[in-house]
Formats: structure tokens, C-alpha cells, sequence
């Protein structure tokens, strides 16, 4: 096999590139190629031996040229423009890319004429990026009197259509081979190919399909209330089982191993006591922006009938839900609905996103929640629901919040979902849980710390009263610890327990901005947004579950 050039790489990308290949007109394709050969070959590491390259610049004044240069390309890009619209320096940096395609790969980060024309290529790109996949855009790049047609058609591109393998922002390169998305956070320590970016993320392609929403909101909001519902209250060792022996099931496996199913009981009645814990909230809040259930927590049916309440307080609505594994067994389901109402009662549905690991429960987690009588402790078991697809929902509600939420062992395990959340930074991870009491020392607040240090986000874990009940008697002392909470900018996890008269917290959140660096020197003008919690109300409902 003979040596992987720089022309080969963008042939494979592209599909062709040769010395007569113009430069990609539109700039995620730009963004997408210099940025994969950035990182495939390690050369990004350019910017902390020789940068900026000297042209000229005075100190400061380079970072303030490329955002000039792509700015100027975001005003006059055009869909189905041709590369003579690109700015003459991009066509003149593609140019040395084009001319010394026949370089090996591994010799890329020796040449430095081309790695400055790489991470310059890069660099406008991105700035002519600013604000794609949130409403309205994070600033306004171009004069108010002008049609943002860049902005515009990237919003189209991200309409995932789940069948065409999910959302990119590009249009000349498959995303079985990258996807460039939207971008939230840089990280500000370390340094990776995502350090030298403010507005889209390079997202290499796996088993993982992105679904991105941006929802048109009315009004932009700065302080959001949430509630959170840590139901069911109580649960019972008796909705654990074992699922029976199957000679299609684990049969290659050692005689230790098994599986179990959940069975979630549909406790009387939800949507009364529901109401009640909102009538009592809107006591203390003027309004309820966002309700989050656990996971697991709720049938089909339950999700159907609380929904009519989330879209009467205009509230998104976020929940586990549990469907059982059947007799004739077929695995039960553990997924999650995310619903945000809009104007006139229209409601947006995310797509259902399944979990992507399954739970096993080992000794001392059948011990630590009572369960000795439903499973053998010495066995592993394994949690029998089906993995239907793996979808990441990334939903931009306001131009300062993108969410994403997880469920559980999808926060635990980096694989397959934390590169792209890496790479995204959403400005709020929620995992939904089904597990014990949230305290600093647990593994929930170990992995939302990693987020929140790289790349930045904030991250609310949540779980059921129920579950944190149903803890071992050593566990008492925190055993209404139901979430924790962790942001970039804060202390230490914040634990939040739920008071003894209490059934619900509200979490008051508001926006920080704090500025953020690229490596290579270019700042974001501090318009990157933290979410942080600067209250929490207990809500102690009238109506009794």
C-alpha cells in the first residue's frame, strides 16, 4: 500500500480533489476537510510553536483579520454560489493545500506553509460559522437590513432526517465520513483539534446519529425555572424480576449471567397530584419553564396524560419511560420524551431516544437496594430491554441553552456518545437516573465534574425518590438526596435534597457569560453561555400521590 497523501484524504472526503478542484464554497465542507487532516495528522499542535504566522500582524490583529474574512463570506454567500465568491485569501490558502496534495500524511506537521494555510483555513471557517443551530444566532453577523442566507441554510441542513443517518452541516461530504455540527463551548484547558473552535465542532461518524432541533421561542428568556419531579415516590423490590431462562437468550454466556426486567407500576392518580405540585410551585415561581421526570419513571400512557400540562404551562417537558419486557419475550424498552409546546398549543416532539447501555446489577448493587430476594446476588444481571437505535437529541432552546440529555450508564460510559458531546459542548447535560442517593462521593458526580471541566457544560443528574428509598439502611442519612448539580464555573457538585414535606424542587437557573479562546488566539467576545443555579425552591403540594 503506498503512502496516504494529503491529496488522497480529500479525495476520500470529497469524493475527487486535484489540482483543478476549487476551494468548497460552502464553509462547514471547508471547516470539515482542513479540520480532519488537522487532526488525523496532530499538525493543530502549530499553533503553540509559531503563531500567528508573521504577515505583518501586529499582536491581536490577526484573530481581528480572520473574523473580518469570514464574516465578508458569510454576508455574500449565496446557496449554489461558486468558489469565486470565496475571499481571495481562502482561495489562496486552498491553493498551497491543492499544490502540495502529494505530502504524506505523517510529514504534514513538518511543513509549515501548510499547516498556517491549514489552521487559517480553519479559522475563517469557523468564524464565518458564528451562531449556527441556535434560534436567531448567538450575535448578528450581518447589518440588521440584510438576509442572513448562510444562517438560514444551515438551520435547514440541521432538519435531521433520521433515515439519512442524522444532522451535519455538510452538504459536499457523506456523514459516514465526518459530520461538522454546531458548537457550544471550547475547552479552555488541554488542547485537542476541539480547542480551535468557537462555533462548529468536527464529529467523527459512529453507531451514534445526532438529531439536532432548534426551537423558535417566543421570547428570550435569561433565568428559567425547572421542575423536577423525582417520581415514582415510592417503589417496591417486587417491580424487580428475573427473566426466565431462554435457549436464545445469553445461552453463550456462563450460567451467572442473567437478565431482569422492571416493571413500572402506574401509581393513582399522576395527573391530579401533578396539578396540585404545579398550583403549589406557581406560589412560589411566576413560571415553570421546564418539568423533568426520572428515568424509568413513567409508562407510555402516564407520558400522554401529564403532557396536556407541560403544553397548559407553555412548559418543555423531559421524561424516562419504561415499557416492559413481555411473556412472549420480546425486551422491554427504557427511552426517554422530550416535548417543547409552541404557539397555539403546537407541540415539538424530539425523537425518541433509547438508552444506550443496558444496567447491569451486580452483589453489591442487589444488596445496596434490597433486591436479594428477586436476584441472586452472586450472578450479573443485566437489564432486558432492547438498544432500538442510538439517537443524541441536541435541542437549542433558547440562543443561550442547547440540551442534551442522557440516560444513565450513557453518562457513565464514554462510548459511544462522549466525543460528540465532547465535541458539541451543550451549555446543559441532563441525565435522567435510576439509581441512589446523589452525593459528591457517587460516580454520577464524578462524570458530570469531567463535562464540566471539559468542555464546559453545566449537568443536572436526576433520580427517583423511590430509588433513593429503596437504598441499603447505610444510605438513610442521604436518602433524599435526588440530584446533583455541576457547573463549569462553580464549586464542587451542589447535592440537592428534597425536604421531608416536600414532593418537587424548582431549580432557578440563569445565564452567565464568560469569554472564550480558541488556541490559536481568537475570542468569542464573552457571548459563551453558562447556565447556573442560583436557587432552589421545595414545592409541597396539598394533593397527596
Amino acid at each position: 500500500m503506498g503512502p496516504h497523501t494529503l491529496r488522497a484524504h480529500l479525495n476520500y472526503l470529497f469524493g475527487n480533489a486535484n489540482k483543478a478542484r476549487p476551494v468548497p464554497s460552502w464553509p462547514p465542507d471547508l471547516f470539515g476537510s482542513v479540520a480532519s487532516v488537522l487532526h488525523c495528522t496532530g499538525a493543530y499542535r502549530h499553533v503553540i510553536e509559531s503563531w500567528p504566522p508573521a504577515r505583518g500582524h501586529r499582536p491581536g490583529t490577526w484573530a481581528t483579520w480572520i473574523r473580518h474574512i469570514g464574516l465578508g463570506w458569510r454576508r455574500t454567500w449565496r446557496p449554489r454560489s461558486s468558489a469565486s465568491f470565496v475571499p481571495r485569501q481562502v482561495r489562496e490558502w486552498w491553493e498551497v493545500i491543492i499544490d502540495q496534495g502529494a505530502t504524506d500524511l505523517s510529514e504534514i506537521a513538518g511543513h509549515k506553509s501548510l499547516c498556517d494555510a491549514l489552521i487559517q483555513l480553519l479559522a475563517v471557517a469557523d468564524e464565518a460559522c458564528v451562531g449556527f443551530g441556535t434560534p436567531g444566532g448567538a450575535i448578528d453577523p450581518v447589518p440588521s437590513t440584510s438576509e442572513d442566507r448562510a444562517f438560514d441554510y444551515a438551520q435547514e441542513l440541521l432538519i435531521t432526517d433520521l433515515d439519512q443517518r442524522g444532522a451535519t452541516l455538510c452538504t459536499s461530504i457523506h456523514s459516514t465520513k465526518l459530520r461538522v455540527l454546531p458548537k457550544l463551548h471550547t475547552p479552555q484547558t488541554g488542547l485537542t483539534i476541539r480547542s480551535l473552535s468557537h462555533n462548529v465542532a468536527l464529529c467523527h461518524s459512529n453507531e451514534i446519529v445526532p438529531s439536532w432541533s432548534v426551537i423558535p421561542r417566543a421570547e428570550r428568556k435569561t433565568k428559567l425555572n425547572i421542575l423536577l419531579l423525582p417520581w415514582p415516590l415510592t417503589l417496591s423490590s417486587d417491580q424487580f424480576s428475573a427473566v426466565p431462562p431462554s435457549a436464545h437468550l445469553l445461552a453463550n454466556l456462563p450460567g451467572r449471567y442473567g437478565l431482569f426486567t422492571f416493571t413500572a407500576i402506574e401509581q393513582s392518580p399522576l395527573e391530579t397530584w401533578l396539578a396540585g405540585v404545579v398550583s403549589e410551585t406557581k406560589e412560589h415561581v411566576e413560571k415553570i419553564d421546564g418539568i423533568i421526570f426520572p428515568e424509568l419513571s413513567l409508562t407510555r400512557r402516564q407520558f400522554e396524560a401529564i403532557r396536556k400540562t407541560a403544553v397548559k404551562e407553555g412548559a418543555f417537558l423531559i421524561s424516562g419511560i419504561a415499557e416492559r419486557a413481555s411473556r412472549a419475550g420480546f425486551p422491554g424498552r427504557n427511552f426517554l420524551r422530550f416535548e417543547v409546546p409552541l404557539a397555539e398549543e403546537y407541540v415539538f416532539s424530539l425523537p425518541e431516544q433509547d438508552k444506550h447501555h443496558r444496567w447491569q446489577l451486580e452483589g453489591r448493587q442487589i444488596g445496596r437496594y434490597g433486591l436479594e430476594k428477586r436476584l441472586d446476588a452472586n450472578g450479573l444481571w443485566w437489564e432486558y430491554s432492547r438498544l432500538k437505535s442510538r439517537i443524541l437529541n441536541f435541542a437549542a432552546l433558547y440562543d443561550w441553552l442547547t440540551v442534551s440529555v442522557l440516560i444513565c450508564e450513557d453518562l457513565a460510559r464514554p462510548d459511544p456518545v462522549g466525543d460528540l458531546v465532547r465535541a458539541v459542548g451543550p451549555d446543559l447535560v441532563i441525565a435522567l437516573l435510576m439509581d441512589g442517593s446523589q452525593t459528591p462521593e457517587r460516580w454520577s458526580a464524578r462524570y458530570a465534574t469531567v463535562l464540566a471541566d471539559d468542555p464546559g457544560c453545566s449537568v443536572l443528574t436526576l433520580t427517583s425518590l423511590g430509588m433513593t428509598q429503596l437504598g441499603s439502611p447505610s444510605d438513610k442519612a442521604h436518602a433524599r438526596n435526588i440530584a446533583l448539580w455541576k457547573e463549569a464555573k462553580g464549586g464542587p457538585p451542589s447535592v440537592i435534597t428534597l425536604d421531608k414535606d416536600s414532593s418537587a424542587i424548582v431549580l432557578q437557573l440563569t445565564l452567565q457569560e464568560f469569554e472564550e479562546w480558541t488556541a490559536d488566539g481568537r475570542t468569542d467576545g464573552g457571548t459563551t453561555c453558562y447556565p447556573s443555579l442560583y436557587n432552589v425552591v421545595q414545592v409541597k403540594p396539598t394533593i397527596s400521590p
